[in-house]
């Protein structure tokens, strides 16, 4: 009877153990299809944003309204690909100094061959005013320049210009336009959600 019993049961275990070894080969196959499927998208997102688009994320109010403090831009890449940055864009930068791999974010005012000037706080280019309906609020009545632009190169500020660092201060006063990477187009914030408009004008 013990055998007989024993006989009966072995079909049983072995069937178990098929069932095991079936299970654990789908919960394999899952497991690399989700790496497989996790690895692709990874590579699409990366190539994406090393190629046509730039996220980058915005810490100080430099660009307030425009970009509120602490916000998300999503930046087109492929905007300069095969056209020159223009006045009133919203443009991503490094500046061309060392120790220094900040991306910025400011606007551009002055273009190739501009002579940008400030005084008491209004901008002139080439000596006509320079309307700005962006400004968070008057400057103050600071001085600055004039500023000769360079060919091949650009005078950026920023929006919020009473608490803005830029071209006016820094000792290079110019952006290359090689280390302009990307134009802004989507800001991302709890303040704000939407698309940064088109500016972009001669003076």
């Amino acid at each position: 009877m013990g055998e007989e019993e024993s006989r009966n049961r072995q079909p049983q275990a072995t069937s178990t153990s098929e069932r095991l070894k079936a299970v654990g080969k789908n919960l394999l196959k899952g497991f690399w299809d989700f790496f497989v499927y996790a690895a692709g998208t990874a590579l699409i997102v990366l190539f994406i944003t090393k190629v046509f688009v730039l996220v980058s994320f915005v810490p100080t109010g430099s660009m307030n309204p425009t970009i509120p403090t602490g916000s998300i831009v999503i930046c087109l890449r492929t905007d300069y690909w095969n056209n020159d940055p223009q006045r009133g864009d919203v443009v991503m930068f490094r500046r061309d100094v060392e120790d220094d791999d900040r991306v910025y974010a400011k606007r551009i005012v002055g273009e190739p061959g501009d002579v940008i000037e400030i005084r008491d706080g209004q901008t002139y280019i080439n000596g006509e005013v320079y309307e700005e309906t962006w400004l968070n609020e008057d400057p103050d009545d600071l001085d600055f320049g004039p500023f000769e632009v360079p060919e091949g190169k650009y005078f950026c500020m920023g929006d919020n210009r009473n608490k803005s660092t830029d071209c006016r201060y820094w000792e290079e006063h110019y952006v290359e336009r090689d280390d302009i990477i990307a134009r802004g187009r989507i800001v991302l914030s709890p303040e704000k959600i939407g698309f940064l408009p088109n500016v972009a004008e001669k003076a």
